[in-house]
């Protein structure tokens, strides 16, 4: 059964495919260890962890951001692809005004109960930036993950794995590097 779907499929499209996906991962996973090298190193252990509770806020609320529109879209741009791509750009319109209305009220919140949320719930003042600044990020983060999803559902592989493994990495070294220099 294996055997006749790789002979169906060319074995040099296959390999080129998977290899060029399974750099994208690999450049990804030491961008993301020189990353937190960096961030240890200039501005210390504490810093680091205190980025990464911050960071894992922000995940956790943007996946309540994209209000499940992600998953969404993949079976609908996957379902218009083969018959008429352009009938799902008003369904994308649509599920775009969503996440970023919904997303503008929690970022409005997030902003506005940073210090609450550093405080009370963390009992850890140095959390309030980092909350504050990174609720700004809550909407690009979620329409990148509603446009990297929207790459699975046309299969375009190489793509989505950009978007959802290495585009939060780049906009993260872009400031980063703003903060070293």
């Amino acid at each position: 059964m294996v055997f006749n779907c790789l002979t169906n499929l060319s074995i040099k499209d296959l390999l080129k495919g998977s290899s060029l996906i399974f750099l994208v991962r690999i450049l990804s996973i030491i961008g993301t260890y020189v990353f937190i090298f960096l961030i240890n190193k200039y501005f210390g252990a504490e810093t680091l962890g205190v980025f990464s509770l911050a960071q894992s806020l922000l995940y956790i609320i943007s996946i309540i951001v994209t209000l499940g529109l992600d998953v969404l879209s993949v079976r609908l741009i996957s379902r218009y692809k083969s018959n008429n791509i352009q009938a799902y750009f008003p369904l994308y319109r649509r599920i775009l005004f969503a996440v970023i209305f919904f997303g503008s009220i929690i970022t409005v919140i997030l902003y506005n109960s940073a210090f609450f949320i550093s405080s009370s719930i963390f009992n850890d003042i140095k959390l309030f930036l980092p909350i504050k600044y990174f609720s700004l990020c809550l909407i690009p983060l979620a329409i990148t993950t509603i446009n990297s999803e929207n790459f699975r559902g046309i299969k375009k592989v190489l793509h989505y794995s950009f978007y959802n493994k290495t585009s939060f990495l780049l906009y993260t070294s872009v400031i980063l590097a703003i903060l070293i220099c």
